[in-house]
């Protein structure tokens, strides 16, 4: 059959790209690989040949599936990977002589495959309590907790502190102090509750993390108040003396931001919690375009707009400034809460065994 004749390779028998690569991680058993891959490339296939040679490669395989084992995240992954793996033992089966070592040991696998180590992280884990529950210190007949027990337990730990921080049970009186700061200053109790359950939290332990360094000092609201008299000034005697309309919107817009300066400056120095709450809502516009404004209404037209956005984004800048400390001061209280409940709640699980 001359070239032209032959007919084109299907999809199935054409190799993949990487075959070579693949071709090593099923061989070199001692070698450590990291593969990455989008989904659907066949990562699986490739962990299934190399978990199959690890059992049945005659000089460095372990003949034995109780030894290998095979982790994954997922329960659903862990499920599918099992599978496959009968798959592949019963395929090769089907092709081994019958009455040969091979086929013995294929058979044996298939026996013994319900008890091979194919885990999640956390059903790997407690496998190996089990197995060694006294130099572990734990119950031998402790339950690993699904998902979704998980989650209930994590939102009851959660009331219970709540409950005791709250009749001073707990004896955590800085986490009562900074929970209050934290609501005070407009942090929904939700999100705090989310900074402790979440993947960083007690039952989400994640130990390449940095440990929470704790709050930081506390910015100076009333210096960084201060720092807003100068723009604030000179915002409000522009817009008195360079625009013809009091109802133009730019003007009335960059009004609107100095009155809500002006108030947070008189209400200093009580209630900063509370302060800080509205000077992070201050209604900062982002653009010239969002102030608004008609260039007829200023003094010199466009030339006036632009002096307009000057002065109200050298305002927006200061105000930035001071909110984006805050905001860094707030965001840490709740952090601080998070890990004050994380801390409770491992020690409390630790106290029931």
């Amino acid at each position: 059959m001359s070239r032209a004749e032959r007919p084109p390779m299907s999809r199935v028998d054409r190799p993949p790209l990487d075959k070579a690569v693949r071709d090593r991680v099923t061989r070199e058993l001692g070698t450590t690989f990291l593969l990455e891959a989008s989904a659907g490339t066949g990562k699986t296939h490739v962990l299934v040949d190399r978990y199959v040679s690890c059992v049945l490669d005659p000089e460095a395989g372990s003949g034995d599936v109780r030894t290998v084992a095979a982790i994954t995240f997922t329960e659903k992954a862990a499920g599918e990977l099992r599978q496959r793996v009968r798959e592949r033992f019963e395929q090769l089966a089907g092709e081994a002589s019958p009455g040969t070592p091979r086929a013995a040991l294929l058979q044996q696998a298939l026996e013994a495959l319900d008890d091979a180590p194919i885990h999640t992280i956390h059903g790997f884990a407690a496998r190996l309590l089990r197995e060694f529950p006294v130099e572990a210190g734990v119950d031998p007949a402790f339950e690993q907790l699904d998902a979704l027990a998980g989650e209930l337990e994590a939102g009851r730990l959660w009331e219970t502190w709540l409950a005791e921080l709250a009749a001073g049970v707990s004896g955590d009186a800085e986490a009562r102090v900074w929970l209050a700061r934290s609501l005070r200053a407009g942090v929904r109790l939700e999100t705090v509750r989310e900074l402790a359950l979440g993947s960083n939290g007690v039952f989400g332990e994640r130990y390449d993390l940095e440990p929470i360094p704790g709050v930081p000092p506390e910015p100076d609201l009333g210096a960084g108040l201060s720092a807003l008299v100068a723009p604030v000034e000179r915002l409000r005697e522009f817009c008195v003396t360079a625009c013809s309309d009091p109802g133009d919107k730019g003007c009335s817009g960059a009004l609107d931001l100095v009155e809500h300066c002006e108030r947070l400056m008189s209400e200093l120095p009580s209630a900063p919690d509370e302060l800080a709450a509205k000077l992070l809502r201050l209604p900062v516009k982002s653009s010239p375009g969002a102030l608004g404004g008609r260039q007829g209404n200023w003094w010199g037209g466009g030339e006036g707009k632009a002096e307009l956005w000057d002065r109200y984004s050298a305002l927006g800048q200061a105000i930035a400034v001071l909110r984006d400390a805050y905001a860094v001061f707030v965001t840490s209280l709740a952090v601080a809460v998070a890990d004050a409940f994380s801390r409770w709640a491992g020690a409390t699980q630790l106290a029931l065994g």
